[in-house]
């Protein structure tokens, strides 16, 4: 492996975007975009990034499924779990009995002229990133892809292939198309 492919690698864990790894690696920015992809398609590429983020995961001492569980946290936070709504008012839950989990949800926490303003993180990035890794995506992509669309079978006669039909009768009509006695 070069030095720059090796810094390419380096930089790509900076924020996981490859044309702009290969640009901070000191590679040309013209072509950028085709040749980090097909630098990224590289095994020893691949087997180092790999091997990067193991001794990343160490020192920083954060797991996926650490991650997982922040984004659950985030997108499964009710605000009945940090307010309590009593008819007419609205009461603060004291955050020293609420638990870490909820808390790890609330964004901010803000005096305002009008009471109090209690923010969660967006609840729908962590959904979605939830949802990718579990593959929801994917089996909704792979569903579209086994959709086949049927189109109804027209019998022609003789004449009407030759297009000399003087029978008046349209081919895509339901008759025609042996669809009779389906409506």
């Amino acid at each position: 492996m070069t030095p720059k492919q090796e810094r390419f690698c380096e930089e790509y864990l900076v924020d996981l975007n490859g044309t702009q790894a290969y640009i901070r690696a000191g590679y040309s920015v013209k072509t950028a975009e085709k040749n980090a992809a097909r630098l990224m398609g590289k095994e020893g590429i691949q087997a180092r990034i790999a091997e990067l983020r193991v001794e990343q995961q160490k020192r920083t001492q954060i797991t996926a499924d650490q991650v997982i569980e922040e984004l659950r946290r985030i997108g499964l936070a009710r605000i009945d779990q940090v307010v309590a709504c009593n008819g007419r008012s609205v009461t603060i839950k004291d955050f020293s009995e609420v638990p870490p989990e909820i808390l790890a949800a609330v964004h901010s926490v803000e005096k305002t002229k009008d009471g109090i303003k209690i923010r969660f993180y967006n609840k729908i990035p962590a959904l979605e990133q939830l949802m990718r890794h579990l593959g929801m995506f994917e089996k909704d992509n792979a569903q579209q892809a086994q959709m086949v669309l049927v189109a109804p079978v027209v019998r022609l006669t003789e004449d009407d292939r030759q297009g000399n039909s003087q029978s008046g009768r349209h081919p895509e009509s339901a008759s025609d198309a042996g669809l009779e006695g389906s409506g």
